[in-house]
């Protein structure tokens, strides 16, 4: 029977036969790339039994699940590689973005960690201009700020460049065989 069929789970929180399916797709393909790591997953797990585990992927296979029964596209695929409570490597595809947008988000991490950075120094520079130097005057004129602030964006926006270009590229299977 085909159609979208939805049951409630214990937690009171929708499962969709759309979650199933990605989740049996999903953990199939984990499961060929790394045999010996096991599988928890949102759709299938006990939330009553203790997870004990040291390592093993934690996949969400529809994050947004009321979304996507709503018909929206406002939900994403999970996978996470865990070890010792710490998230290792993660992947998150909005399904059908292009890679442009992924190239952006990217582009505008590395562009605010840049910022950050650059307003941390201007942090720094001005607790400098406070102590006593003598004869040595210190100044921080607004040019200098807008300057300097300008000067790390354009770093991080440049630094972020390339690994974005090859992020937004990534098949997210291909991701994680890699590493």
């Amino acid at each position: 029977e085909k159609g979208l069929k939805i049951e409630i789970k214990k937690d009171n929180s929708p499962v969709s036969n759309g979650d199933l399916i990605v989740n049996d797709l999903l953990s199939k393909k984990i499961q060929k790339l790394t045999p010996n790591i096991p599988i928890i997953s949102e759709e299938t797990v006990d939330i009553k039994k203790k997870n004990t585990l040291k390592i093993f992927w934690l996949i969400d296979p529809i994050d947004g699940t009321k979304e996507y029964i709503a018909g929206k596209d406002e939900y994403t695929l999970n996978a996470s590689l865990v070890v010792n409570r710490v998230p290792i490597i993660g992947l998150q595809k909005s399904l059908g973005a292009k890679n442009y947008f992924i190239l952006l988000q990217f582009l505008f991490e590395s562009s605010i960690l840049s910022l950050i950075g650059g307003l941390i120094g201007l942090f720094f520079v001005f607790l400098i201009t406070l102590i006593d130097t003598g004869s040595l005057e210190l100044t921080i004129s607004f040019t200098n700020i807008i300057l300097g602030i300008s000067i790390s964006s354009i770093i991080g926006l440049l630094a972020g460049m390339l690994p974005a270009i090859f992020a937004s590229r990534l098949d997210p299977v291909e991701a994680i065989r890699s590493n």
